[in-house]
């Protein structure tokens, strides 16, 4: 009996790839089928990793769901595209890493998170922070008790999202849901929840796009419950 995880993945895009790469240096993990519509980005997986050039290819994720015998799916697409594809792989029965965000909205994070508790499979977003010692360190600290109770956080990130993303499928709302904040700018709101184990009770923002239609620059405050 094989006892390597079978992976397929939705998605063959830059940020896809690196995760097949990280995939194939798994002795656990095999890569088992890619799911993409634009067969250039298929191409583009192959060469970059050659070791891919027989695996099959299909330009509809739901085909591959139906055709492959798969253990789990790695979904990396533009963001409002995920709700469809993690619940089309649960009712496959498969497990699922999702890159982040999860959806783009609380009513399908909700729809979500009650199909996947239904469903009995692992499922996890691609925040990979969590995994750093650094913030393992912090988060440890903190719930320790070490450092007393935290009753204020700052946190400031900065690149350069927008030209980095012009001409993307990052600054169509169709397809992103969002700019900046729901983006790279959710790694630093997942980061601080998760070191902190705070809750949030109210959120007020602003948000300038620029003259994109997505946001660029944002300032968000959080009151934390408790």
């Amino acid at each position: 009996m094989d006892s390597k995880i079978r992976i397929g993945f939705i998605g063959s895009g830059g940020n896809a790839r690196h995760h097949m790469g990280q995939m194939l240096s798994i002795p656990e993990a095999l890569v088992v089928a890619i799911a993409d519509p634009n067969p250039a980005m298929i191409e583009a997986a192959r060469r970059q990793h050659a070791s891919l050039a027989h695996v099959p290819a299909f330009s509809d994720f739901r085909e591959m769901l139906d055709a492959m015998a798969m253990d789990a799916v790695i979904i990396s697409t533009p963001h409002t595209t995920h709700k469809e594809q993690i619940l089309a792989s649960l009712d496959a029965g498969l497990h699922v890493l999702c890159e982040k965000p999860l959806v783009c909205s609380v009513a399908d994070a909700k729809e979500v998170i009650a199909k996947l508790e239904q469903s009995g499979k692992v499922g996890l977003l691609s925040y990979q922070r969590h995994y750093q010692p650094e913030f393992r360190y912090i988060r440890s600290r903190i719930a320790s008790g070490d450092l007393g109770a935290v009753t204020f956080v700052n946190a400031l990130q900065c690149q350069n999202w927008k030209n980095g993303t012009r001409g993307t499928w990052r600054q169509d709302p169709a397809l992103s849901g969002g700019g900046q904040l729901n983006d790279s700018g959710s790694h630093l709101l997942d980061i601080i929840l998760w070191v902190t184990g705070l809750g949030v009770e109210t959120v007020s923002a602003f948000v300038d796009n620029l003259g994109t239609p997505v946001d660029i620059n944002s300032a968000l405050t959080i009151r934390f419950r408790g």
